[in-house]
Formats: C-alpha cells, structure tokens, sequence
C-alpha cells in the first residue's frame, strides 16, 4: 500500500443476494481500477419447507391470486391436493413457488380445504393443510330505474335513481340540467333529480348517470330528462275581418310538447280554424254578405301536460259602409218635411253632409246608422239644394252620396183654390158703442174644410187682437198687428185664417184687448183640395200712396199656380181694386151703429179685400187705385197643387 496505494480485502459468510465492495480513497477525485469476485463452496442439500401462509380469500367473480412459498436444496417441486372451486386453479412455477389463481364463478361461496406438498429428495417431502375461503362479499354495481323522466315548467319535479351492488354503489351524473334542477346522491345507492324547471327551459335533456362501487365495472345508464311545459295561448283575444276581403288571422301557443289547437263555436261563412300542427292555427277566410256580426268563440290549447289552455276570442266581421236611401227628397215652404237617411256597415256608421241646406232645415246623425233631414224650410226658400252625404265607420273607404233637396213653393199644378161666391161678409163699428168684441153671423155656411180669411180694423195703436167662432176655435193669426201712421196713426190692422173649416153655422167674433170705438171686419171663404201652407213670408206696409196708387210688395212666390189675397185694412177715403185682382165688398154689410144690414163695407169705411188666383211665379204686388190713399197685407198659403198668397198694406 505504501509503495502504490494498492490493496485487496474480502468478506467470509457472505448471505445470499447482490453483494458489492467499496474502498475509501485520499482525496475526493481519486481515479480508480477495482476488481470484485465472490468464491462460493458447494452448498449442502436441504430438506424442503413451505413457508407461505397457510388460508387465502377469494371473492365470487373477482379476480385473485395466491403465491405458495418455499425453502430447500434442490428446489422443491409444489403439488396441491383437495377440490378447489370452479374457476380455480394451482400451478407450480419451477422455480420453488406456486400460484393459486381464480375468478370464482357464481355460486361457489364457501371454505375448500386443500392441501399443498413441497418435495425436492431431501428428507421428508414438507406438507402444509391450507383453507381457501370464497366470499360473495361484493357485487358490482348496476342501475335499476328507468332510462327517463318528466319534469313541467314551473312545477317542483323529483325523480329517484336506484341501484343495485355490494358495497353500495355511489352515484354521480354528467350532462346539461335545466336550472335549477340538480341530481344529489343519496349515499344509500339512489339518488334524486329534483327541482322547478324555470321558464325558457322545456326541451330534452340527455345525460350519464354512473354508479361505482369499487367492485367489478362501474354501471353508467344513458339518461333522458324531458321538460314539459303546460299550454298557453299567446295571440291576442280578437281579430277582426271585413266582409267581402279575404282575411287571416294566426293563434300562436306556447307548450311542451307543441299543443294541438281547436276552437269551438259558430263562425261566419266561410270563415275556418285550422290547427297547423305546429303550435299555431289559422283563422281564414272571406267573409260573405250579410256576416256582418260579432263572433264570439273559445280557444282550446291542449298537449296533454297539466290543464289545457282556453281563451275567450272574438271574430268581428265589419262591413264597409254604404248608403241605402235615395238621393233626393222634396219639401216644401212652410211645411213641416223629414227625409231619413239610412245605411249599411259594421260598426254603424256615422252620417254627415257638407252643403248649404234652405233656413232652418237641418241634417242629424242618429247614432244608430241612420240621419234625418228635417224641418220647415222658410218662406223664400224655394230651390234646389245639392250637398254631399257621407258615411264613414273606419272600415274602407267611407260612402258618399250625391244628394239634392227641393224645396217646393207649394204644390206644382194648378192651384185648385177658388173664390166661394157669395161667401164676403163684413161687420162695421162706427163707434157708436165703445167695447172689446165685435161679432157677425156668416153669411152662408162654410163648406167643411175651405179656407177662410178676414181682415180686421180697430181704433188702437197697442191694442192686440183675436179671433174666434164657436165651430173652429181661435183663429190663426197672420203676422202681428200693424199700426197706422200719420191720420191712421190710432188704427191697426191684422189677418185672420182658418185652414179648415167646420161645416156649420158660424158667428165669427173680433176680440179685442182693450175697449174700442171704432172696429170692423170682413172676411171671405175659398175653397181647394190637398193642403195649404205658407209660400213666402207675410207682408205688412203703411208706406203712402204714390199718385193715387198705393203698393206693396216683398213676396216671392215659388209656384205658377199661386192665389194672392191683399186686403185694405185702412184708408182715409176709399180702397179700389188693383189691377188684375178681383175686389170683394160685402153688399149686406152688418152697420152696428145703424142696427142694420144691407150696406157696402167699402162704402162705410172705405176698406176691402181682394184676390188673385193662378198668379205666376215671382213677386207678386198688391196694387189699389184710390182717392188719396189704401192699404194692403200680404200672405201666402199653399196646398198640394197651388198656392195661396195674401197682401194687406196700412197707409195713412
């Protein structure tokens, strides 16, 4: 060692196994040449043991393993003797070990006692009694429930996995859930899915469930959550259609599965309800004439989850509007006239007019589809009046109507008033009695239904006054009463009428509001057919005569056929007739001052009345030739064929 640091050692009673040899060196990086060898003498035989244990366990349908030990020289041979379960089996490896190997089949549970023998030709061969113990102590697992399940939107579901296997198997799930359903195990081999599936989320959900328990495979089922939803009807409660257009109308529903959709009630031909099979139906059609109407109906969804969805639905059918009436109708002047407007269409429609209409007719929706066109058109309203009716009620294009009023004068044929011979009778006061009344006995009764007129004179500027007989009543008055000026100044003058008069005898009296002197009256029956009215507005005048001439005018008569009457109420000396009128003067005037009949009522107060029949249309005048001066009143009545017209002028 000293010489070159070399050296050589060794070990004695080595044990059996890997063996190596280490050397100290002077400093940390020697380099180094080493050598190892191991010199072994023969060992001695030995007679065989076996040293492993002498029990094992198996399980039924497990896998498993057992290795059998020995010692001895040679290496001892293994055998095994005993009936061993199905499935199992022992090999000697060779090599002083055996190998007891299984997958014990089902039904082998129990002990097998076995015996194994280890011999190699040295001594007594080694025996050894050993117990094989096969348990059914684990099952591997497996689910037992149902591969799906149904949950309702809004509606707490639960359903509960099971399972079968030894030890209890342990559950877990993969896969999408509808929030805010979760799966839970149990920890006694089931599990729950459980929760209120939230709105938004019916539909399908597939998902794994896995159950494990350490023993064999783990078990996994396909699983299937569906989510239902119960139907609703989502569409608006009403539609409306019109009749003669085609219309449609789309019912639309929610649900899970898709809800099927029917309707019960009447529907307007040939209006239909059509279910498309995909969770909506179509309301359609045209429909007919005469539909018209509210169309009430129930709305049925229906998908077999929880109570099926109705709705309360309304199908209007409109009509676009139209006018039914004619377009013209005819009124006459101072005659009470109506004309109604009427229509078509849903809703009703509401009526107007544009267009100028005669004073003071007027034009008024009813409110229930129909208008009238009314009133008493006013004296000097004669004529054609052109306006436009309309009739609208939001559906289409509202209805227009060109219309035409006529306004007759009175009548339009020949006038059929005439002049009742004889019939002129006059009463005069002079004065001789101050009082308020003044009476006279006709002189012929009237024929029952003629017209009769008067006109009266009395000493008052303010006084008012009437007339009556006990056959017709009041009389209707003409106008107001129309004082004098100038010498007549005291005086007033008025008309009377009667329309239609009783057949009798009668005694007509002059009232008078307060007591007079002076006072006079004459009056005349005439005679037509049909009905009388006012053609033109009463004239009253105490303007002067002209050059022994007095006139008055201002009444426009509307028809060829007219009767003018004109009446001298005051004078200051006498009243002529006027040209192209006929005078009437009561011969058997009754003189109250004298107690007499058998008088001129001209000649006593200079007073008259006078006539025109058949007068043209136009403005007719009233005109009296005279010594100084005359006064005349005009009116206009009418009936169905002519027309009747009256002028009185007060002059002083």
């Amino acid at each position: 060692v000293g010489l070159n640091g070399q050296m050589i050692q060794y070990k004695v009673g080595v044990a059996a196994g890997a063996q190596s040899s280490t050397f100290g060196t002077a400093t940390s990086n020697d380099d180094m040449i080493l050598g190892l060898v191991a010199v072994g003498a023969n060992q001695a035989n030995q007679a065989p043991t076996i040293t492993s244990a002498n029990s094992t366990t198996f399980t039924v349908g497990t896998d498993a393993s057992f290795t059998v030990t020995t010692t001895g020289n040679p290496t001892p041979l293994l055998s095994e003797t005993g009936a061993l379960p199905s499935g199992v089996t022992f090999k000697d490896n060779g090599n002083g070990t055996g190998t007891l190997t299984e997958t014990p089949a089902a039904g082998t549970p129990g002990t097998f006692p076995i015996t194994f023998t280890a011999s190699n030709g040295v001594g007594t061969a080694a025996s050894q009694s050993f117990t094989l113990t096969i348990s059914s102590g684990g099952a591997a697992p497996a689910i037992t429930s149902a591969t799906n399940t149904a949950f309702i939107v809004g509606t707490a579901g639960g359903f509960t996995v099971t399972t079968t296997g030894s030890p209890t198997p342990s559950l877990t799930e993969t896969g999408a859930l509808p929030s805010p359903v979760t799966f839970k195990d149990n920890g006694n081999g089931t599990a729950t899915l459980s929760g209120t599936p939230a709105a938004g989320t019916a539909g399908s959900y597939p998902i794994t469930i896995t159950a494990s328990n350490g023993v064999g495979t783990a078990a996994t089922q396909n699983f299937t959550l569906t989510v239902n939803q119960a139907p609703a009807i989502t569409s608006v409660n009403n539609t409306k259609f019109t009749v003669g257009a085609a219309g449609s109308f789309t019912v639309t529903a929610t649900g899970s599965p898709t809800p099927s959709l029917t309707a019960s009630g009447a529907l307007p031909s040939p209006v239909t309800f059509k279910d498309n099979g995909n969770g909506t139906a179509t309301l359609s059609g045209t429909p007919a004439a005469g539909t018209a109407g509210s169309y009430p109906m129930t709305i049925t969804a229906n998908n077999g989850v929880g109570t099926a969805a109705t709705q309360s639905f309304t199908l209007t059918v409109n009509q676009t509007p139209a006018i039914t009436s004619a377009n013209s109708t005819t009124f006459t002047v101072a005659t009470a006239g109506s004309f109604t407007v009427t229509t078509t269409g849903s809703p009703t429609p509401s009526l107007t007019e544009t267009g100028a209409l005669p004073s003071p007719v007027t034009f008024k929706d009813n409110g229930n589809g129909t208008a009238t066109l009314s009133g008493t058109p006013a004296a000097g309203t004669a004529g054609s009046y052109p306006i436009t009716i309309k009739a609208s009620n939001g559906v289409g294009t509202a209805a227009t109507q060109s219309f035409t009023l006529t306004v007759n004068g009175g009548g339009g044929g020949g006038s059929g008033v005439a002049y009742v011979a004889g019939s002129v009778t006059g009463v005069n006061n002079w004065g001789s009695t101050s009082g308020t009344t003044l009476s006279i006995a006709l002189h012929q009764n009237p024929k029952a239904g003629d017209l009769l007129l008067c006109a009266a004179t009395w000493q008052s500027s303010t006084a008012t006054a009437s007339m009556s007989d006990p056959n017709n009543g009041t009389w209707k008055a003409i106008g107001g009463a129309k004082p004098g000026i100038a010498s007549l100044a005291p005086y007033s003058g008025q008309m009377f009428y009667v329309p239609s008069a009783a057949s009798a005898s009668t005694t007509v009296t002059l009232t008078v509001s307060s007591a007079v002197a002076f006072r006079a009256f004459e009056c005349a029956e005439y005679s037509y057919s049909g009905t009388i009215a006012f053609d033109g507005t009463p004239q009253y005048s105490n303007t002067p005569a002209s050059k022994g001439v007095a006139t008055i005018s201002g009444l426009t008569t509307s028809n060829s056929n007219d009767l003018v009457f004109a009446a001298c109420l005051g004078v200051t000396t006498t009243c002529t007739t006027g040209s192209g009128y006929t005078g009437l003067d009561d011969k058997n005037t009754f003189n109250v001052t004298s107690g007499t009949f058998g008088q001129s009522f001209v000649g006593l107060n200079g007073q008259m009345i006078q006539y025109k029949v058949g007068v043209a249309a136009g403005a007719p005048h009233g005109a009296a030739g005279k010594q100084r001066h005359s006064a005349r009143f005009v009116f206009e009545l009418c009936h169905e064929r002519g027309a009747l017209s009256c002028i009185s002028r007060i002059f002083p």
